[in-house]
């Protein structure tokens, strides 16, 4: 096998060697990204496969590496957390023989079988769903209805608990002199956050635009949490203009009435993930967010505190539409509904 492997490589190097993308026709250029993609998840398989077995026989240990991931992310030239992750999907197929088939047949990237591995061994029976919606769905998507998958099937109060145990807030520093920030917290208080950064992005973005300048979301982003982190208020910004942002909970009416989340059912912050029904509650009480909830399709009420009718159905919009409607975008913040004229001049959407 590892002679039929060196010589599946060598024919690729060849190919590649004489690969002149500059006179391919687009329709072939279009093509062939499709196929080294196929290719890609395929080498990616067999690499998972292969580093499972080096570290259940401990091979790794003939060198200096400390773990089987450092050893990976050496050989391989990755970070030892992306190492990690390929050892831990290694290793949960060997368990899951329909996502172990789909990972060999080139269904799925190490991203998809990652996520995918993690619900399947929460719930064994998502497995064949997960993998139909892998075929389809983006990376975001599929990540989002494994995140559901595996709430319901942990429960979703002891989920509450794990993740707000195991609580952080990380910095370090890389090579290039870069600061990084990283947080893990709970679904509400990332969703609270967002609704308090967003009136400080569309700031800097305005000011931005202003002076001829344009940037990514993230730099945007980046500036209004310093803003905001500076700020004795930590909301509003201009003149005659407060924050309009709103958080979505969904919540089955079932649910709601019941006091917790059965399998199929759903209890989540809308665009950030699922929270247990009794934070749902708790949460409907605070001016951020508004409580929908639904019987099926059906919305069968919708709680806004101090809010208008037009802000109901605002709220029926965002939570049939959480995403761009556009086939293919995953987009779920700054979505258009209507424009409305700010004191600045700049139309909210």
């Amino acid at each position: 096998m590892r002679s039929t492997v060196s010589e599946v490589r060598d024919e690729l190097r060849d190919t590649l060697a004489a690969l002149d993308p500059e006179v391919l026709p687009a329709a072939a250029a279009q093509r062939l990204v499709s196929l080294f993609a196929d290719i890609e998840k395929l080498a990616a398989a067999g690499k998972a496969l292969a580093a499972r077995r080096v570290e259940e026989a401990g091979v790794w240990r003939n060198g200096a590496d400390r773990s089987a991931a450092d050893w990976l992310a050496r050989t391989t030239g990755t970070t030892t957390g992306a190492a990690r992750a390929t050892l831990e999907t290694g290793r949960a197929v060997a368990d899951q023989p329909q996502v172990d088939a789909a990972l060999r047949a080139g269904d799925l990237t190490l991203v998809q079988a990652e996520e995918v591995t993690a619900a399947v061994a929460s719930d064994p029976a998502s497995a064949g769903a997960l993998l139909h919606a892998a075929r389809s769905e983006t990376v975001k998507e599929l990540k989002e209805r494994c995140t559901r998958v595996r709430a319901a099937a942990a429960g979703a109060e002891a989920r509450h608990a794990e993740l707000n145990r195991t609580r952080h807030l990380r910095t370090w520093t890389t090579g290039d002199g870069a600061a990084h920030l990283h947080v893990k917290t709970t679904p509400d208080r990332v969703a609270r956050l967002h609704a308090m950064l967003v009136p400080h992005v569309k700031e800097a973005f305005d000011i931005a635009r202003k002076a001829g300048v344009r940037e990514s979301q993230e730099a945007y982003a980046h500036d209004a949490l310093f803003h905001l982190l500076q700020s004795s208020k930590g909301a509003s910004i201009g003149p005659g203009r407060g924050s309009d942002v709103k958080t979505v909970i969904r919540i089955d009416h079932t649910a709601f009435t019941r006091g917790q989340v059965e399998p199929g059912e759903t209890c989540e912050i809308v665009g950030v993930g699922p929270i247990p029904v009794s934070v749902a509650k708790a949460l409907s009480v605070d001016a951020f967010y508004a409580a929908v909830i639904t019987r099926g399709v059906d919305v069968v009420n919708v709680a806004h505190l101090g809010r208008a009718v037009t802000a109901e159905q605002r709220t029926a919009l965002q939570l049939r539409d959480p995403t761009c409607v556009v086939p293919g975008c995953t987009t779920s913040h700054g979505l258009e509904i209507d424009h409305t004229t700010s004191a600045t001049g700049w139309a909210d959407t």
